[in-house]
């Protein structure tokens, strides 16, 4: 009866933990763009989600005895539709172009979900789109 009880709460904790592994992996599909912006000795990153939710968090980004910091996002708003329609129009764009393998643009610390596990950073695309995006982003800050 013990050993039953035993193996059930560990199946459980199993399930549990594989649940919480998914969620955490696919974080980085939700989001749409991600900015990061350093003041010495304040780092700040907003992100816009698919949805058009924009969250914000601002640390301070200095090594401590517990390890690097970690942010802290809260939600701070909704980008307009119209933003967020012109803002998946530009990425849209992105996707279609030749990435950049040199004379990269001046991507502002600004990172977008192309369809892929991990956000790509701006640097390898147009920089007329790099501007387009920094100038929603910064509406917003």
């Amino acid at each position: 009866m013990k050993k039953k009880i035993i193996v059930s709460i560990l199946v459980i904790i199993f399930f549990v933990l594989a649940i919480v592994l998914l969620l955490s992996l696919n974080e980085n599909t939700k989001i749409l763009v991600e900015k990061t912006t350093y003041d010495y000795p304040y780092k700040t990153v907003i992100k816009v989600n698919k949805n058009g939710d924009i969250y914000k968090s601002k640390i301070i980004d200095e090594l401590t005895e517990q390890g690097a910091p970690k942010d802290k996002f809260s939600k701070v708003g909704t980008i307009s539709k119209e933003d967020l329609i012109t803002t998946k129009n530009i990425i849209n764009e992105m996707k279609e172009e030749t990435k950049k393998s040199s004379n990269f643009s001046d991507d502002y610390g600004i990172a977008i979900n192309i369809g892929e596990s991990l956000l790509y950073g701006c640097e390898y695309f147009s920089q007329e789109n790099v501007d387009k995006l920094n100038s929603i982003i910064q509406k917003y800050e």
